[in-house]
């Protein structure tokens, strides 16, 4: 009897690996049917690959919006932390996706979240250049003071990268001390994307 539980359990370790392997790639690739298939059959939304990096973290980093939405219905751990120290939220804005970036702030992700180098989603999203996806952050509370582990903040890494946020981090810098006027709040987020 015992000799047939273990067959059982070790059957089904195999194939929740494979699920759960499979449920990777789908997220990967952006393949949204077939996530839902997998997470169906009792797929793992949450467990992480050899880098540490979740389903959710894998959908953020291609862009795939639909895909990080279904994840996110699902039970994905929007804070999870990979190998690095990164969430999904610097996955999503490393690569500049504004719209997985929107998702994953309506989830109540931690936007000021720093991973093992001290970088926050917003330096990672000045690094880059993506202008519009670092005034998301800033409108829902990114800190512009934090520095990294190398001492560089993301007026530093916006500098670097050639984007011209200076003005524009400033202005929420200032808003963090003396908080918002009206005026000038509607001026920022309105024009955030037009402006770059």
């Amino acid at each position: 009897m015992s000799t047939n539980t273990n067959r059982q359990s070790r059957r089904h370790a195999i194939v929740d690996s494979t699920s759960s392997k499979a449920l990777k790639h789908a997220a990967f690739r952006g393949q949204m049917d077939r996530v839902i298939e997998l997470i169906a059959a009792g797929a793992d939304v949450n467990e992480p690959d050899c880098e540490g990096d979740t389903p959710l973290m894998l959908a953020a980093a291609q862009g795939h919006a639909s895909t990080v939405a279904v994840l996110l219905r699902n039970g994905a751990d929007v804070d999870a932390h990979n190998d690095e120290g990164g969430t999904a939220l610097h996955r999503a804005a490393y690569g500049g996706h504004a719209g997985v970036v929107d998702a994953l702030l309506a989830s109540g992700c931690c936007v000021n979240a720093r991973d093992n180098g001290g970088s926050t989603s917003l330096m990672c999203a000045a690094f880059g250049g993506y202008g519009d996806v670092a005034m998301k952050l800033l409108a829902s509370g990114a800190d512009v003071k934090i520095k990294n582990s190398g001492g560089y903040g993301a007026l530093d890494l916006a500098a670097r990268s050639g984007l011209d946020l200076r003005g524009k981090l400033l202005r929420f810098e200032q808003r963090t001390e003396s908080g918002p006027a009206s005026s000038e709040k509607q001026v920022s987020t309105n024009g955030a994307g037009a402006r770059r």
